[in-house]
């Protein structure tokens, strides 16, 4: 799946924390984040600049507060004319603050513009998503929400497919970014507990997408340690684990990760899981909340194939749901790979 490019327009030095945030967000969904502080040198006029990144951006995230900009708004209806999905975010005023008068025309010309607009567009790309927000943690919040809707709305009516390991793992860290009730993994050979894998060679040096989707796994358990709303299943095939370990030396990485992750699911309350799973169930499979991605993996080569659907998302739970069901103690995992 390519790179989803989200354009953050807004006024740079009255919402500098405001843009800082958005970044983060949009990076932290695995997505891109155009803004005009990671812009080249051009010979184009700023502003011309400014409309070829929206025309290119396949999100508009617009954020206000008191004034409006005339570059802002070139941008803002730049996007409507191009059609891309636009999300809207305004400061709440807090005692003397005022909005300038250019700006209250403005939002009140898109808010009747949402009232105005119909669901006879197949894709209702210029119904905005209009949020206001009194703080930098409301803004993430819905900001989060609103892109990671976007995506499912956009991804509802696709079907993706990939065919490079790069792609299979950057789709995985998508579907682990957006997903905030549950996770569930299986891996033939585990990330979690072997590490993320070296190129062959002398340097033995980590392939970056794998240690990016290593990353993205603790981060997202980590949050499920705090976060009571979450749970998560991560699953491995013994016989496959075991060769690689015999084969990379990995006993010692394995024992020690695996004693750090049931920790982790102690912590958790067993929301967050992890034990091992027949081989005919080793995947790779992921499922989010309502995007999952199952792939069939030969070489340096995997085709993938994914697709948003709540109906489908939910048999797969059950199914491996069913698998991870008994509690495992280190022990028991551990005899496992000795058998």
């Amino acid at each position: 799946m390519g790179s989803i490019k989200v354009f953050i327009s807004s006024a740079i030095d009255e919402l500098e924390y405001e843009r800082e945030t958005a970044v983060k967000v949009i990076r932290g969904l695995n997505l891109t984040p155009s803004v005009f502080e990671g812009f080249r040198a051009m010979s184009k006029t700023l502003e011309d600049a400014y409309l070829d990144e929206v025309q290119d951006c396949d999100i508009f995230v617009l954020i206000l507060w008191k004034t409006l900009r005339r570059a802002v708004e070139r941008e803002y209806w730049e996007a409507v004319r191009r059609d891309k999905p636009i999300l809207i975010f305004v400061k709440m005023l807090k005692d003397a603050e005022e909005r300038e008068l250019k700006l209250s025309r403005f939002l009140g010309l898109v808010k009747d513009q949402e009232k105005n607009a119909t669901s006879t567009r197949a894709d209702a790309a210029l119904i905005p998503f209009f949020r206001h927000y009194r703080s930098l943690v409301d803004l993430e919040a819905g900001l989060r929400d609103g892109i990671v809707a976007e995506i499912y709305r956009k991804l509802s009516a696709d079907v993706i497919a990939t065919r490079t390991r790069q792609d299979m793992y950057e789709l995985g860290i998508s579907i682990i970014s957006t997903a905030r009730k549950r996770l569930y993994i299986t891996q033939r050979t585990p990330t979690l507990l072997l590490g993320a894998r070296p190129y062959a060679g002398p340097e033995q040096e980590r392939i970056n997408y794998d240690v990016q989707f290593e990353k993205a796994l603790r981060a997202w358990i980590d949050t499920a340690v705090r976060d009571v709303e979450r749970e998560g299943l991560y699953l491995y095939d013994v016989l496959g684990t075991k060769a690689e370990i015999q084969a990379q030396g990995l006993q010692e990485v394995f024992e020690n990760n695996l004693r750090d992750l049931k920790q982790l699911e102690t912590r958790t309350g067993h929301r967050f899981r992890i034990t091992s799973t027949p081989s005919r169930y080793s995947g790779p499979i992921a499922v989010g909340d309502s995007w999952f991605a199952i792939w069939v993996v030969g070489g340096d080569n995997a085709v993938a194939v994914s697709k948003v659907s709540e109906k489908v998302s939910d048999e797969f739970v059950n199914i491996l749901r069913a698998l991870g069901s008994r509690i495992t103690t280190v022990d028991q995992l551990l005899a496992e790979m000795d058998h």
